[in-house]
């Protein structure tokens, strides 16, 4: 039972992680208005949030599936979703600490950049602890208590 609830609430950290991409992450304050882009738009590895979360939620509903798997799958399983976990994280703290992205104007097709500070957005932050969610729950799936 303990195993369900696990890989029910990775399926839903990997779910959640897959859509914070799609989420608005930088923000610019520009004289005229603000602007922002999402993390699919601006960060280069962030496209791959959206697949580790989905691998992750897969994995986890497979691992639980019936017919009983053999004892061993949670650990694999776990032991999976926790590497998918760290990589998430990783990659969704490089973006948001080190953004790849800047304010510019279309001037005729040449694009002209503008020093606006940039802002990070909730999803930018709220990313890096759900991928570090799912690590720990993958962790507690593939713990094992010993036998006494």
């Amino acid at each position: 039972m303990r195993r369900r609830a696990l890989a029910a609430l990775a399926v839903a950290l990997g779910v959640a992680l897959a859509a914070l991409a799609a989420l608005p992450w930088f923000a610019f304050e520009l004289p005229a208005r603000a602007v922002g882009t999402t993390g699919l738009a601006a960060g280069g590895e962030l496209w791959l949030l959206p697949v580790v979360g989905l691998a992750a939620a897969a994995i986890a509903a497979v691992a639980v599936a019936r017919p009983p798997r053999p004892p061993h799958a949670a650990l694999w399983a776990g032991g999976a979703i926790a590497v998918l976990g760290v990589l998430g994280a990783l990659w969704s703290l490089l973006a948001a600490l080190d953004p790849q992205v800047a304010a510019a104007v279309d001037d005729g097709g040449i694009a002209v950049p503008v020093g606006a500070p940039i802002r990070l957005r909730p999803a930018a932050i709220v990313a890096p602890l759900v991928a570090g969610a799912l690590c720990v729950t993958g962790l507690a799936m593939a713990w094992r208590p010993r036998p006494r």
